[in-house]
């Protein structure tokens, strides 16, 4: 059994249907962006690394290649291909894992609908960048529920492989992945899934929100209504469970604001904190506030 507060938040699958395009988009705000690399010519990412967290900027390069190499059961790329078809944004949340088959059985013991183990290597052939390969072990949850909200744990082999120290280096001074929001009409009904791929003693209830602690970072669920008060009247861009948002810590506000405010894209503050929102950053509201906050 895993300790409590093992699983923290790994990355997020941020898919989107021009990759060079928000790789542009993210370098203006201040991000760091890796060489694109792929998969089986299906689908190809580019990465932002913080530290030990990073966002993995997502697109499906040949839609009917992901859909038709993935029959039956759970596929990474056929979901992201089908969400993609409604939108751009948010796709999945994966939190870390040193045993993705150990969380496997443990999800399904219990009671969760769970996937896997998922297996696979990048085309991460990128001499002078990448020069050894790095691979994958995925268990996947999903929920009737939140059909456009998936969770898996992600097990990362040969890290060492795969970590950049210059890639960790951002003009904003981004440090971490402090926090995802997740926008719901009843966040308490999903107590049960994050105390089953956390703790229960991890999530607790406060006004009607739910707010999950893990080893890095924090997951709240907010209504449509609390995610609008906390945006200063911007709303959800779309209906249903989702992940509407992400918060990145950053080691100088100031620095982080000065970028933002530079990019073009109208950003908005508070005290603490600045954000641009969904519809001018591919589907999600991106965030930066001050580490220490």
């Amino acid at each position: 059994m895993n300790s409590p507060l093992q699983r923290g938040i790994d990355h997020f699958v941020f898919a989107v249907h021009d990759l060079d395009a928000t790789c542009a988009l993210f370098n203006r705000l201040g991000f760091t962006t890796t060489p694109r690399t792929g998969y089986r010519g299906r689908t190809s990412t580019s990465v932002v690394q913080f530290q030990d967290t990073y966002i993995e900027l997502y697109a499906v390069t040949n839609q009917a290649k992901a859909i038709a190499a993935s029959q039956g059961g759970f596929s990474f790329g056929r979901y992201n291909a089908e969400f993609l078809r409604r939108r751009q944004g948010m796709s999945m949340l994966a939190f870390a894992s040193d045993d993705a088959r150990r969380d496997l059985a443990e999800f399904t013991a219990a009671g969760l609908t769970a996937h896997g183990p998922f297996d696979f290597k990048t085309d991460a052939a990128l001499p002078g960048f990448w020069d050894k390969e790095f691979s994958f072990s995925l268990a996947i949850v999903t929920d009737a529920r939140t059909p456009d909200a998936v969770h898996f744990v992600c097990q990362l082999r040969s890290p060492e492989n795969f970590w950049k120290p210059v890639c960790q280096r951002h003009p904003n001074s981004a440090q971490q992945i402090a926090e995802v929001v997740m926008v719901a009409e009843q966040p308490t009904e999903f107590a049960g899934l994050f105390g089953a791929l956390q703790r229960p003693e991890q999530v607790r209830v406060e006004n009607g929100e739910l707010r999950v602690a893990t080893a890095r970072g924090q997951v709240t669920v907010l209504t449509p209504a609390a995610f609008t008060e906390r945006y200063s009247g911007i709303a959800p861009i779309c209906k249903g469970p989702h992940f509407a948002a992400v918060r990145i810590a950053v080691r100088d506000l100031g620095t982080a604001q000065a970028i933002f405010n530079a990019s073009g894209l109208r950003a908005q503050a508070a005290p603490g904190r600045v954000w641009v929102e969904p519809k001018l950053v591919g589907g999600a509201l991106l965030e930066v506030s001050a580490s220490n906050s």
